[in-house]
């Protein structure tokens, strides 16, 4: 039941309360916001030793290629780790985040990640950020989906089954083309294995040790 009387059958109620994040403590100073305190690639603010991190920070999102509020745990701890090694003169770039969340209903796993969803609001995706998608339904409760952007993976779906959800992570973060593989991106069966020459060609999306470390799990 609502707080206007309404009442709506159902079994199960999911909520998503969203993040609103506190500007307050910013709100007479000269550091930048927007939706957020708009931070840069060393999760500073354009005022100089000023450092923000978490959810009120907006800072570098991989797919949009500008700044956003990716409010999740993840996020923060790296945030955080890059501010205080910048504010202790190591000079360490943030590479950026994106949005992803995973959950399990009951015993139905569901994980999404990028420009999954078109959403209204300020943080919600926008019209013509995908210009492809490609989805496969095997099961009653098995779904997949692909959101692409210039052969590029901007965003997926998957529920039931989610093997595959950090291989195709790995794609998205590194922008890597996946123009002659879209036939295999919905495939169970994609492994780092049947990737590898991709993510060869592509050895400057990584730095030495998550190169060093996936070529070690493929046994390279």
């Amino acid at each position: 039941e609502t707080a206007d009387g309404q009442v709506f059958p159902c079994d199960l109620v999911v909520v998503g309360k969203g993040v609103d994040p506190n500007m307050e403590l910013v709100g007479d100073t000269r550091i930048n916001t927007d939706y957020g305190i708009v931070v840069d690639n060393y999760c500073q603010t354009n005022v100089p030793g000023v450092f923000a991190a978490g959810d009120v920070a907006q800072a570098p999102d991989i797919i949009r290629g500008e700044t956003w509020i990716n409010a999740l745990w993840p996020c923060a701890v790296e945030q955080g780790r890059i501010a205080a090694l910048n504010m202790l003169g190591e000079e360490t770039v943030y590479r950026g985040s994106m949005r992803m969340n995973s959950v399990q209903f009951f015993d139905l796993p569901v994980i999404s990640a990028g420009l999954a969803v078109l959403t209204p609001g300020p943080l919600g995706a926008r019209a013509g950020e995908h210009d492809e998608t490609m989805e496969d339904r095997p099961s009653e409760l098995v779904y997949r989906k692909v959101f692409l952007k210039d052969d590029t993976i901007v965003g997926f779906v998957q529920i039931g089954e989610i093997g595959t959800a950090g291989l195709l992570k790995i794609l998205m973060e590194r922008r890597l083309d996946v123009s002659h593989i879209k036939s295999d991106l919905l495939s169970p069966r994609l492994s780092l294995g049947f990737l590898l020459p991709l993510i060869q060609d592509n050895r400057d999306r990584f730095n030495e040790r998550e190169f060093q470390e996936l070529m070690e799990s493929v046994g390279v």
